[in-house]
């Protein structure tokens, strides 16, 4: 995907966001869309965290989302994860380290859970390493 791709997805999907008022704190593009691997069947990967005060479920609302950007980015290949909700660590590392972000409406939250994860991972890397014996 081109950086023209990735800049037409930024200006798309930030109004379907703010449509849900509070809810969407912030979003990242990742995956082979970020790192120009993408395929002719590829999907696209989006990544959001809710913020805690939503009064819906993470399921109810991650249906929603997901059905509004299909619709606004015009294809029914994208894929919708809730970080809130996401407990493979690697998974959420490589979001922090090599997405884009797309919508941020609270820089200090997402700069304070990126930290978070960041922490997170180096702890879960040295404890690994210790537990190998290396």
């Amino acid at each position: 995907m081109t950086a023209k791709d990735i800049n037409k997805i930024k200006n798309v999907l930030p109004p379907v966001f703010e449509k849900y008022g509070d809810v969407v704190t912030f979003a990242y593009l990742f995956g082979s869309t970020v790192r120009s691997t993408t395929y002719p069947s590829g999907d696209i990967d989006i990544a959001v965290f809710l913020s805690p005060k939503g009064c819906r479920s993470a399921f109810d609302i991650k249906l929603s989302l997901h059905a509004d950007m299909c619709r606004a980015l015009k294809r029914n290949d994208v894929d919708a994860l809730v970080l809130n909700t996401t407990i493979n660590l690697m998974l959420l590392d490589e979001i922090v380290r090599h997405g884009v972000v797309i919508y941020d409406a609270n820089p200090d939250a997402r700069e304070e859970y990126e930290l978070k994860i960041l922490h997170q991972t180096i702890d879960f890397k040295t404890q690994r390493l210790a537990m190998m014996g290396v």
